[in-house]
């Protein structure tokens, strides 16, 4: 008799170092152990990654803890592997970078038992480094302090198993592939919800350069929307930030050729308060709430955002259109 009602996806590639913490925190869940079932898919990796989750598969019995591998296809098609090799009702996604504590997936179930499809928060795990610290400040002022309808990420995510096949998984060829399936969703009648409560830690770039290509990962989704929609609300972030990405260049040029140092000044002053006024209520509210350390890594994150981040929008769309990603990438690759 099958009593698995929760199946949970762990989709892994070169994970071999960050997987035996994903899958503890997995094995040590208040829920009832015959009731959940963990699917790790090994997608293709060239490290160690199958023998170091096919070791937990040995070492903890009393838990129904299935290893798959396969030919490298990108997370969508990880996902949609360990999907169809599932037993549950409700499905959890979680990265093989993440740590979640005991009570997510009695957090996450009872969101389902409400709604089709779920998205839980994140924050980063142990940040000691100054790019982890700025990144958990963002996380803390978007997840805690701001009003965001929509988190789209797979280390944190849930939904009904009639949904996946409703809608035909995950989509393998977008780069985004929770933010295309809570899209296909929700235009389909599925009621999507955000659990602020539920939540996990994730492992996040230290790499300056790794968390560049991660942020213009993200900075994709608007443009993509407009094209499939055809909405102008989509396409206003990608004009917006088009503009604010030819600040810079713009004032830098301007400035050599009159050879005055002041409109370069003024090219980063406002480009500086554009960005700030972006995240000033944020900001306020983590000072409401005493949250004074995070304040001041927000300002550094604000900092990069503007003077790091804005002027590589516009080049790299314009790579991107020319040379579109085609499928799912594990951690922002």
């Amino acid at each position: 008799m099958n009593t698995i009602e929760v199946s949970i996806i762990v989709p892994a590639y070169n994970a071999e170092n960050t997987i035996p913490d994903t899958l503890t925190s997995l094995i040590n869940q208040d829920y009832p152990p015959e009731n959940y079932e963990i699917i790790v898919v090994d997608d293709g990796s060239t490290d160690n990654t199958f023998n170091v989750a096919k070791s937990f598969e040995k070492n903890y019995r009393g838990i129904l803890l299935k290893v798959l591998k396969k030919e490298n296809g990108g997370k969508g098609s990880a996902q949609n592997y360990g999907v169809q090799n599932s037993l549950g009702r409700y499905i959890l996604t979680i990265d093989a970078d993440s740590i979640a504590p005991s009570n997510w997936i009695k957090n996450m179930v009872k969101s389902l038992k409400k709604c089709d499809v779920v998205s839980g928060i994140y924050y980063a795990y142990n940040p000691t480094f100054i790019t982890e610290k700025m990144q958990n400040a963002l996380f803390i002022a978007n997840f805690r302090y701001s009003s965001m309808s929509v988190v789209a990420s797979g280390t944190n995510f849930g939904f009904r198993r009639e949904v996946f096949y409703r809608i035909g998984g995950f989509n393998e060829k977008t780069p985004s592939t929770t933010f295309d399936f809570i899209e296909r969703a929700k235009k389909v009648g599925f009621k999507f919800c955000v659990n602020r409560e539920s939540y996990v830690h994730t492992r996040v770039h230290k790499d300056v350069i790794k968390l560049v290509k991660q942020l213009l990962r993200w900075r994709e989704n608007p443009l993509r929307l407009y094209r499939s929609e055809k909405k102008i609300l989509y396409l206003f972030p990608f004009l917006y930030n088009s503009f604010m990405s030819l600040l810079l260049p713009t004032s830098i040029t301007l400035s050599i050729a009159y050879g005055n140092l002041s409109i370069l000044f003024i090219g980063l002053l406002f480009l500086f308060i554009l960005t700030f006024f972006q995240y000033s209520l944020r900001l306020l509210r983590l000072l409401e709430n005493s949250e004074n350390t995070w304040v001041f890594y927000l300002i550094v994150y604000v900092l990069f955002e503007a003077f790091i981040m804005k002027p590589l929008y516009l080049p790299y769309w314009a790579y991107r259109f020319f040379k579109p990603r085609t499928m799912g990438s594990f951690r922002g690759r």
